[in-house]
């Protein structure tokens, strides 16, 4: 009975702590990254490929690894340009990651906890991914 109520425990808390993800992020064996939002994602397995049902498809034999992220907040750098360029920082000021505005919050949920800054060529914000 003991183990019973410890396995019931460990369901619940492993499905509360699922909630917590937004995002899966897949890792190339080349360091790449690519994120999917989980909302309304499927993923299959066909033909030693990685397909998601945003049209992405990855070669398995690529892979390294896959992991669940949550989304970081979108960040406002005073820009109405979605294209805008932006460059993120981290604190000894080596570039770790250039997207766009647009992709921003994609980009960060990829990066591993830390404190990073992020330009756009006008504005620079520190943000804590978490």
């Amino acid at each position: 009975m003991r183990n019973f109520l410890l396995a019931i425990m460990l369901v619940i808390a492993v499905a509360a702590k699922a909630d917590s993800y937004t995002h899966l992020v897949v890792e190339g064996n080349d360091g790449t990254t690519t994120s999917f939002a989980l909302s309304g994602l499927t993923i299959t397995f066909s033909d030693g490929n990685f397909v998601a049902s945003t049209g992405t498809t990855l070669t398995l034999a690529d892979l390294a690894k896959m992991y669940f992220r949550g989304e970081t907040n979108a960040i406002d750098l005073t820009t109405t340009n979605a294209d805008a360029q932006v460059k993120v920082y981290n604190p000894g000021g080596q570039l770790v990651s250039e997207t766009t505005q647009a992709k921003l919050a994609e980009q960060l949920s990829t990066l591993p906890k830390g404190i990073y800054l992020i330009n756009n060529g006008e504005t620079t914000k520190k943000v804590m991914v978490k």
